[in-house]
């Protein structure tokens, strides 16, 4: 599991907005616990910081922080 999007911004400063803790597993992970314990779940890929950007502009319609 790693952070990602709205999280992975504020972590690497990109940010100053209060934190949606969002998250990445692999595709297949079981997320109902996670769910249940209020984070945003997204599945599949590895992230770093040039991808966490493009996922922001990608799915800009659907962002928590906007």
């Amino acid at each position: 599991m790693v952070y990602s999007h709205e999280t992975d911004l504020l972590l690497n400063d990109l940010t100053d907005r209060d934190p949606v803790y969002c998250v990445t597993v692999p595709t297949g992970y079981n997320t109902s616990k996670l769910k249940q314990d209020g984070l945003i779940v997204h599945t599949f890929r590895t992230y770093d910081v040039e991808r966490t950007i493009c996922d922001m502009l990608r799915d800009k319609k659907n962002r928590i922080l906007q």
